[in-house]
């Protein structure tokens, strides 16, 4: 943008700077609004939707917390949940990240090595994942105070709460605008839970500007954008790998049908890793429903019968001619009153090239999984899509 403004191959560093503090991004110019998200989602006492991904009965924890960090014995009585055994994890974990800890050495040096650089350098901390983990892609930060319990530790336990918060968030806001779509301009209650991040306004650019924040009201958007770290998508119920130790586009999922009885979601996940965690919760969400909805079905039926077997021919001639004018939308909001909403079921797309993680070391399991498409067979909506299969059909 500099060189295209100046006319010149290059710019010295003042003009760059002028040339930036004279361009202006005002918030009326811009169709996006920035939030920092204050949402969070506690591991020590998940909500709903968080234990129904990571909580699952069917799925229990089985690693260990067991690290050189954590040789008390006490943990080995933490209940069977990934939630409870990821706090305790990241609450013993080291504040300092591996490898800046000083070390007894001879030579009282600093080694660069890390804990997930498998060189075996005898200098190096000892890693704070369990051995039963995979090494090398998972880490945590421990809290800046040893001990600490709550969710501002400043470690890794606040970065997860806030990032499964920020997605949570994200959707609380779009089911928002979609609520008063007919009525543009009008604001959202104040009391909101949902308003209660802090807004970024741009300001005139340049190269040290940290944009200032503050609450305001505003009119809802109808999508939203999340930027959080850590990722999720490897991440299933009770196994981290791949940086993931949560699934956040899973527990948004679970969010939109436990606050706002949205039963009908579609996760595209491009990437050029598969995202293996959320196929396999999105696999065990739609059989879970599967089995759910045929017991729905089966009531409505026996429902249905008994309501045609009592009340005059008249009353039953009456209720078939209701039923046959009901749109498919009015339909299913009637089912629902007489046996319950209907489960929630997922599509899940995946964009990702075969030859990378978690596939490359051609591991027959993992790249069935990630080659697997059905479309509404046994109840699964799953679609896999490779590169070379993008480039083999044009």
């Amino acid at each position: 943008m500099s060189t295209k403004l100046s006319g010149t191959s290059r710019l010295p560093q003042d003009i760059l700077t002028t040339k930036l503090s004279s361009m202006t991004m005002q918030e009326h110019e811009s169709h996006l609004r920035v939030f920092v998200s204050s949402r969070v989602l506690s591991l020590d006492e998940p909500e709903p939707a968080l234990s129904d991904i990571h909580a699952h009965a069917s799925e229990p924890a089985s690693y260990s917390t067991q690290t050189d960090y954590m040789p008390d014995p006490e943990t080995l009585s933490i209940p069977d949940i990934h939630l409870a055994r990821l706090s305790l994890l990241a609450t013993k974990a080291p504040h300092n990240p591996p490898g800046s800890l000083p070390r007894s050495t001879p030579s009282d040096h600093l080694s660069d090595a890390t804990s997930s650089d498998g060189e075996g350098d005898e200098r190096m901390h000892a890693s704070e994942i369990p051995d039963t983990l995979p090494q090398g892609d998972l880490y945590l930060c421990g809290p800046h105070e040893s001990e600490v319990r709550d969710t501002q530790d400043g470690g890794s336990r606040e970065a997860i709460g806030h990032a499964l918060g920020a997605c949570v968030e994200a959707v609380d806001r779009v089911v928002a605008a979609a609520s008063v779509a007919d009525r543009i301009g009008t604001e959202i209650p104040r009391e909101s839970p949902y308003l209660t991040s802090q807004q970024l306004f741009p300001i005139q650019a340049g190269l040290s500007d940290i944009p200032p924040s503050r609450w305001t009201e505003h009119t809802p958007a109808k999508r939203a954008f999340v930027l959080s770290r850590p990722p999720g998508h490897h991440c299933s119920g009770a196994d981290p790998s791949g940086f993931c130790w949560v699934n956040n586009a899973m527990v948004a999922a679970a969010h939109a049908y436990r606050a706002h009885s949205i039963d009908r979601v579609v996760i595209l996940d491009i990437d050029l890793h598969h995202g293996n965690g959320t196929q396999a919760l999105a696999w065990r969400r739609n059989a879970d429903a599967a089995a759910s909805d045929s017991q729905r079905q089966a009531r409505l039926q026996s429902m249905m019968r008994s309501m045609q077997r009592t009340g005059s021919a008249a009353s039953r001639q009456a209720a078939r001619v209701a039923d046959a004018t009901r749109t498919r939308w009015e339909r299913l909001l009637h089912e629902e009153s007489l046996v319950g909403p209907r489960a929630q079921r997922l599509f899940y797309g995946s964009l990702h090239d075969i030859e990378s993680f978690p596939c490359e070391n051609g591991d027959a399991e993992l790249i069935r999984n990630a080659s697997v498409c059905l479309g509404g067979a046994h109840g699964q909506w799953i679609w896999n899509g490779t590169y070379e299969n993008a480039c083999a059909t044009g």
